[in-house]
C-alpha cells in the first residue's frame, strides 16, 4: 500500500512538472508568436552591438529598431510591453521560451 502511494505521489509530481501548458490570456503573446519577435530583437541588438565595437561609435540604438521590428510581426507596443510583464511574472515560461530563442540563434552563427 504504502509502495503504491508513493507510485501515485511519484506521478502526480510528474506529470503536475510536466503540465506547464499554461493558458495564455487574450492580448498576450504565445510563446509560438513571442519567439520569433525575440530572435529578430535579438538579432538587431547583436548587430548594432558589433558595429558600434568596430566604429567605437554610438549613434544607432536598438530601441531605433523596435517599432519595425513590431510592426514587421503585426503585434503593437502596450501588446508587447504586456506580454513582457506577463511572461515575468511566469519565469518558468519566460525561460523556456528564451531556451529556444537561444537555440534559435546558435543554430545562426
Amino acid at each position: 500500500m504504502k509502495v503504491l502511494i508513493g507510485v501515485l505521489l511519484s506521478l502526480l509530481m510528474i506529470t503536475s512538472c510536466n503540465s506547464s501548458k499554461m493558458k495564455v490570456p487574450d492580448g498576450i503573446l504565445k510563446p509560438n508568436e513571442l519567439k520569433p519577435l525575440l530572435v529578430d530583437i535579438h538579432l538587431v541588438d547583436g548587430m548594432l552591438h558589433f558595429q558600434q565595437t568596430i566604429r567605437k561609435e554610438k549613434e544607432d540604438s536598438a530601441f531605433n529598431y523596435y517599432p519595425a521590428i513590431l510592426k514587421k510581426h503585426g503585434i503593437s507596443r502596450p501588446m508587447f510591453d504586456s506580454t513582457i510583464m506577463f511572461y515575468t511574472q511566469h519565469p518558468e515560461e519566460f525561460t523556456e521560451i528564451y531556451d529556444e530563442v537561444l537555440e534559435e540563434l546558435s543554430k545562426m552563427e
